[in-house]
């Protein structure tokens, strides 16, 4: 307790998830959250955070570690939740963490984040979510056009492929990339290139598997997929162009899918998009859109602040003159 502020940090997340389902059950608030799949990545430490006696309010919260200073990520989820609760006890509560920039998530809550001190901006977007939790099987949910992906896939004799830890990585890169390049050739704006070792680290922490499909010994299309508990986080994909014309894509996707319902796993989010393409193809793997707010903000003390903002003015006029 810190000043009218529950703050309980937790070993693991699966342990963070146990104490949130306790507080406010029923929501798959944990997977809708971008933010939390992907702490998994770096160091972290998750915490669960709420007002006393105002349960409504309670986030999930991860404090990212890094070298000088840590970040923080603060989700909240549901259409009852309370955020403007919580929100005057987070500056605090960053401090005491070293931790000033946040990122706060409002997940399926029908109505806009109110205005934080130190916002430096805000964004509003859409996860797209496949609930694993119901009777149907992923299969009988898939959309016409996946159905006949996916037939393709099966007569060209698309199978499973098992690479060990360092070639599956190897692999995953080269197929991301080639999937990136095709994207800016349709004149799509690609905001980063994941660098392996990212990959890497996503096997060593045993919550992420990268699955690879393919025929005649040659991987056709790779994802990378975090599990946390009973939720599932996609991280990234590719697929080679050979793969493209024969739905290896559409039959690998299933395949996860399939697993991770056999193994428990009620959700798995298959992440943003922001092209009606790729809108269309998690659509029709049965995924729901879960509207997505996110606050950037830097809540340290002005001067902390206004340094850490000439710095990353420096840093990008550095960028410009090498370019």
């Amino acid at each position: 307790m810190e000043g009218g502020l529950r703050a309980e940090r937790f070993g693991s997340l699966e342990e963070q998830e146990r104490a949130l389902e306790a507080l406010r059950p029923g929501l798959p608030w944990l997977a809708w959250s971008p933010a939390r799949g992907k702490s998994t990545l770096r160091e972290h430490e998750p915490w669960l955070l709420a007002p006393e006696g105002a349960p409504e309010a309670a986030a999930a919260a991860i404090v990212r570690r890094g070298r000088r200073f840590s970040g923080l990520d603060v989700a909240w989820a549901g259409p009852d939740a309370r955020p403007e609760a919580l929100l005057p006890l987070l500056p605090e509560f960053a401090r005491s963490r070293n931790a000033p920039r946040v990122i706060l998530e409002a997940l399926g809550t029908g109505r806009p984040l109110p205005e934080v001190s130190g916002e430096t901006s805000r964004t509003r977007t859409a996860v797209y979510c496949v609930d694993l939790s119901g009777p149907e099987d992923p299969e009988s949910r898939l959309g016409k056009n996946h159905r006949r992906n996916l037939r393709r896939a099966r007569k060209e004799g698309v199978a499973r492929i098992q690479q060990d830890d360092a070639e599956a990585v190897a692999t995953h890169a080269r197929l991301c990339r080639s999937s990136f390049d095709r994207r800016e050739q349709r004149g799509e704006k690609i905001l980063s290139d994941t660098p392996s070792a990212t990959y890497a680290a996503a096997l060593r922490s045993g919550h992420g598997r990268i699955h690879q499909v393919g025929r005649d010994g040659e991987v056709l299309s790779s994802n990378l997929v975090i599990r946390v508990a009973d939720s599932a986080y996609y991280v990234s994909g590719g697929t080679h162009p050979d793969g493209m014309k024969i739905g290896s894509s559409h039959l690998l996707m299933l395949e996860i899918l399939e697993e991770l319902r056999a193994d428990g796993v009620r959700t798995l989010n298959l992440g943003y998009t922001d092209t009606e393409a790729l809108a269309r193809f998690k659509v029709g793997f049965g995924a729901e859109r879960v509207e997505v707010e996110r606050v950037f903000a830097d809540l340290g003390p002005f001067w902390a602040r206004t340094v850490r903002q000439v710095i990353k003015r420096v840093r990008r006029m550095k960028v410009d003159a090498d370019a």
